[in-house]
């Protein structure tokens, strides 16, 4: 039986975006409304503080559930149960979410489906590609084990494109030739915040790179308030079944450090 988790929201959306390797139902008493099929993109709205659908995450033959996916705007990440609660009544009594009543928020549920089948023992490594840096034209080829520290300041411009307020700190791309390669103990925190608000975009914890595939990622964060000192952010990952690791510390320096928030 699948376990359930349940959240708490009201008058706002949720937008499901579903990869490859399976699909999601959103259930209203043993109906499906919607059903997201595999590399699609569904919109529940929530309009009220009575809105209550169960979610459900199936993958396909030859694939795994592994999670729901962290970021911003983000809900449930991190969870590992594939049965979700979208749950607005628990917000009665709590002044803070059923404000949320008349706002047009918009948040995200993303589904993690890995390969079921893949070179546990591969031989070889992909290859690894700075794609952008603040002195150089990538892309840029790295050795494994990757490791880097170096600064970044706040003035950098967020990436509109995705959420205001968000600043993209580098960009990484790699390549598998002849195997495939699961990333694991994927991990992206600050000294500030935590788990929170610190976030790779285009990798996820238990994501198989197929043999003559390329993923392209982001280091990403939510822009700071000034009042907070320079922060440190960590991202790291490794790569199964080898000695490859990835790990990459950025200290943010003075400057405008919430241009949009």
């Amino acid at each position: 039986m699948l376990a359930l988790s349940a959240l708490a929201l009201s008058a706002c959306k949720v937008v499901i975006d579903v990869p490859v390797g399976g699909k999601v139902a959103v259930v209203d008493y043993d109906v499906i409304n919607p059903e997201c099929r595999e590399s699609s993109r569904c919109v529940v709205d929530i309009p009220n503080l009575h809105f209550m659908r169960s979610v459900f995450a199936y993958p396909r033959d030859g694939y795994v559930f592994v999670g729901w996916d962290t970021g911003e705007r983000h809900l449930f990440g991190g969870e590992t149960s594939q049965e979700l609660l979208l749950d607005s009544s628990l917000a009665v009594g709590n002044p803070i979410l059923e404000s949320l009543v008349n706002s047009d928020e918009t948040y995200y549920l993303t589904p993690i489906f890995a390969l079921e089948d893949y070179d546990t023992n591969p031989v070889g490594l992909p290859s690894l590609y700075r794609i952008d840096c603040d002195s150089c034209t990538g892309p840029i080829a790295n050795d494994w084990p990757y490791t880097v520290e170096f600064d970044r300041n706040y003035d950098i411009s967020p990436d509109l494109g995705i959420y205001s307020g968000v600043l993209t700190h580098a960009a990484f791309a790699m390549y598998a030739h002849e195997y495939d390669y699961k990333i694991e103990n994927l991990r992206s925190i600050s000294d500030h915040y935590g788990k929170r608000g610190v976030f790779f975009e285009g990798l996820k914890e238990g994501q198989v790179i197929r043999k003559g595939e390329q993923v392209i990622f982001h280091l990403r964060s939510t822009a700071l308030y000034s009042q907070l000192s320079p922060p440190i952010l960590s991202y790291s990952f490794d790569v199964a079944g080898t000695q490859a690791s990835f790990d990459a510390q950025i200290t943010l320096d003075t400057g405008d450090r919430c241009p949009l928030c």
